[in-house]
């Protein structure tokens, strides 16, 4: 739901010295304790040297986790239909679930997501309205061990559909030494900007 995005906004404001070892050690405890909580350790950081604060997205943003999926699954099972139709049996299990669904899901079903995710859109800039940028997490949690999975994608998604620019960038590692990010997400069409202030963010966490 819109809550469960915990979304952090920054807005740009006068640089200033931070006692880092100090907040170095506080960041491995709170890592040792919970992966995720690496969204409010940036945000911790970075408040020393912007304005930061937090804002939730409208309830009816929401409506994305459900729009998602079956617009990404019938228009996937469209992009691939060529190789549905010649290579079916070269394509993973996990995918051709994916493109079955795909392929079964209701014309009208469909168009009712892909108007959803329109509204959605069009109502994005007055939700950031007054903000440069949102910070958000990366991932729930550290990434996946192995090769096996790219990892959860519930914060990602919500940003595909909505057709702006997101860049995800270190904020160090967890217990077990794999990587953890944090996600700077911008307006459409500014992507050139989102880059910058991703560039920014990194500086100001390493």
């Amino acid at each position: 739901m819109a809550r469960s995005l915990c979304v952090v906004c920054l807005r740009q404001a006068e640089r200033r010295e931070l006692d880092r070892r100090e907040r170095e050690h506080e960041q491995e405890e709170r890592r040792a304790e919970s992966p995720g909580a690496v969204a409010d350790e940036g945000g911790d950081d970075l408040a020393g040297m912007a304005a930061v604060e937090e804002r939730e997205l409208p309830e009816a943003f929401s409506a994305v986790v459900a729009a998602h999926p079956i617009v990404q699954h019938a228009e996937g099972a469209q992009s691939m239909g060529w190789e549905l139709a010649h290579h079916r049996s070269e394509i993973s299990a996990t995918l051709l679930e994916l493109l079955d669904r795909g392929l079964a899901t209701d014309g009208a079903a469909l168009e009712a997501a892909r108007a959803t995710l329109r509204e959605r859109r069009a109502a994005f800039p007055a939700a950031v309205e007054g903000l440069d940028i949102l910070l958000t997490p990366a991932a729930p949690g550290i990434a996946p061990l192995g090769l096996g999975s790219t990892g959860n994608a519930a914060f990602n998604f919500i940003w595909t559909s909505l057709h702006v620019p997101c860049v995800t960038v270190p904020a160090g590692e967890g217990p077990a030494g794999l990587p953890l990010g944090i996600q700077i997400v911008g307006r459409r069409g500014d992507d050139r900007a989102t880059l910058a202030w991703a560039q920014w963010v990194a500086s100001a966490l390493s």
